[in-house]
């Protein structure tokens, strides 16, 4: 179909008569040029205009084609329009999740992150960034990094230089790993070591576009570290310069590793077995092996942390004592993993231990011969004595005014010296009958004991017009008659050395201590030096005359030998003419507290 090509030269419109062809590329090439549709139109419809020679009819259908062809294109721009919007509306949608997703991300991470632009400028520190480093985002360049930031080399006293910190480094175009720095300002005045990693940033194009650094706090890490290495190179210094066998195995692969103390102890080389648990367990003895082993799994299995053993060690013929100790090591789950000893030569210790039950055998036997030969000879003793005494007092009483004074004076000393020799057998007597005794310990009651003494020595306490006092005092598990002979010593002792012309208080008092009883006897007499304190609990030792103070120097032997019988101990606490306490413990397990009255006389 004939078409028509309109165009203008100055203010003529000029017609030209194409074909229809020509018009649709006319068409095609204005919408190319993205020419106004109003512009199209008209130019569409000039030529319509003159179109007097032309029937209506085929101006009609020109016109329809042309009004079908427009309205198709500017359904076809619109949706093209439409779509362009939808997905640029689901770009911008998409890129804002991103920009939250990225953010949570930056906010939720441990480590510290830091962005440089394109411009060298830093752009972006996350949360932990500016926890770790203790400030916040400031812009400027990476010349004021430094000093913002105080960012300092692994030493912690030189300024990082501009061209040695990572981030530009990697906007550089340097992938950087591992750099340690140290960050010391105001905010952080003892400063944190950071471990940084830094890489380029690249568009789509290739072009680099900053820099980011992922940092963390590496302060404690680096301390353990440190005293990780120091307590290994003491461990290493210990396990050479010691003489013990440090020893170190691994519950799960079952290696073991020794100090060179083991080859000496077992003599043998490393190179001579397939692993040192090998050789570990064919140096023990035989009767031992077997013991060791199921001592040792037994622990692990039960959970238990700490194992010891004695058993023998080394070659054949040559076998030594070994007191073994380790510690399991267990994981998070339970499970042990380690186990980690050390084996000590105690085959001197266990020689002395011999000879030292060798001669504590030895002891009590001449011990135990002597108290028998005491018993025997003062027991056989006190019957010529009796005799000797019987006679000489007969001596006294029949020759008495008959014979000089020389003669009266030499039966007297001769009574007195029977009387003293009949003490003396009778204190040693008492004294090797301490130990001997086969009675088994019982309750007894301290108050009830005390008021048996008391009725005992009712004569001497009225003599001294002694004041005694006692508060509660315990119930225990002892020997009720050993108990009364030790108060009874210790109240006749204060009686005894009490000063003269001055009123005699005894105070006698009980107290529960850490799993024990301790018993006081505290009195008002003449005191005794500090240098005396412990010689007067011996046989025989006496600080006094016994024309001052008469007795035979063995009760307070007594009164040390019935506590030590009571697994206990006697002391003494003095100051010269003030007074003494006599102090005595009985342990806890065999005592208990009695709710009997007090007493006093």
């Amino acid at each position: 179909m004939p078409g028509f090509l309109v165009g203008f030269r100055g203010r003529e419109v000029v017609v030209s008569v194409v074909s229809a062809g020509a018009v649709w590329a006319l068409l095609h090439y204005l919408f190319a040029q993205n020419m106004p549709l109003l512009q199209i139109l008209v130019s569409m419809l000039v030529p319509l205009l003159f179109l007097g020679t032309l029937s209506r009819r085929k101006a009609e259908m020109a016109l329809r084609t042309l009004n079908e062809t427009l309205e198709h294109k500017v359904r076809e721009r619109s949706r093209a329009l439409e779509e362009r919007a939808n997905l640029l509306a689901r770009s911008e949608s998409e890129l804002r999740s991103q920009k939250q997703i990225l953010q949570l991300v930056l906010d939720s991470m441990a480590d510290g992150v830091a962005m440089i632009d394109h411009s060298g400028e830093l752009a972006v520190l996350n949360p932990a960034a500016e926890r770790i480093i203790g400030k916040p985002l400031m812009h400027g360049p990476a010349s004021a990094w430094s000093e913002n930031y105080g960012v300092f080399l692994s030493d912690a006293e030189t300024p990082c230089p501009e061209g040695q910190h990572p981030l530009i480094r990697a906007a550089n175009g340097e992938t950087v790993e591992g750099v340690e720095l140290h960050i010391r300002n105001g905010s952080i005045p003892d400063g944190v070591d950071i471990k940084v990693g830094a890489q380029p940033l690249y568009d789509e194009n290739g072009q680099r576009v900053g820099a980011v650094a992922v940092f963390r706090d590496v302060t404690q890490a680096k301390r353990i570290a440190e005293d990780l290495k120091s307590s290994n190179e003491r461990f290493e210094t210990l396990a050479k310069v010691t003489n013990d066998v440090v020893w170190d195995w691994n519950l799960l692969t079952g290696e073991i590793w020794h100090n060179e103390a083991f080859y000496r102890l077992s003599g043998t080389e490393p190179s001579r077995w397939e692993s040192d648990l090998d050789c570990w367990r064919a140096h023990m003895h035989p009767d031992d092996r077997d013991r060791i082993w199921r001592s040792i799994r037994g622990t692990i299995e039960s959970g238990e942390r700490q194992w010891q053993e004695e058993y023998r060690f080394g070659r054949e013929g040559a076998c030594r004592d070994i007191l073994d100790r380790g510690h399991v090591l267990f994981d998070a789950s339970g499970r042990a993993v380690r186990m980690v000893g050390v084996m000590i030569d105690i085959s001197r210790l266990k020689d002395v231990e011999y000879r030292l039950r060798q001669q504590a055998a030895e002891l009590a036997r001449s011990n135990k011969d002597l108290e028998q030969f005491a018993y025997v000879a003062s027991h056989d003793l006190k019957e010529p004595l009796r005799m000797v005494t019987s006679f000489v007092q007969m001596l006294q009483r029949k020759y008495h005014g008959k014979l000089d004074s020389d003669a009266n004076e030499y039966i007297k000393y001769a009574v007195d010296g029977a009387a003293r020799m009949h003490s003396l057998i009778d204190d040693l007597l008492m004294y090797s009958h301490v130990d001997r005794k086969n009675d088994p310990f019982e309750v007894t009651d301290f108050n009830e004991v005390l008021h048996r003494v008391i009725l005992t020595l009712r004569e001497p306490i009225r003599e001294s017009k002694a004041n005694i006092t006692y508060e509660r005092l315990p119930t225990i598990i002892a020997d009720p008659v050993q108990i009364g002979q030790l108060l009874q010593n210790l109240i006749g002792n204060a009686i005894k050395y009490r000063k003269p012309n001055e009123p005699l208080n005894i105070e006698i008092v009980a107290e529960a201590g850490q799993g024990q009883w301790r018993f006081s006897v505290k009195d008002n007499g003449i005191g005794i030096a500090a240098e005396f304190a412990e010689r007067i609990f011996k046989l025989f030792q006496r600080l006094h005359t016994k024309e001052e103070y008469p007795g035979t120097g063995i009760g307070l032997a007594i009164c040390k030998r019935i506590t030590e019988r009571h697994g206990g101990r006697i002391w003494v606490e003095s100051i010269p003419d003030v007074g003494s306490t006599f102090s005595f413990v009985i342990a806890e397990k065999e005592a208990w507290p009695s709710l009997k009255s007090v007493g006093h006389s």
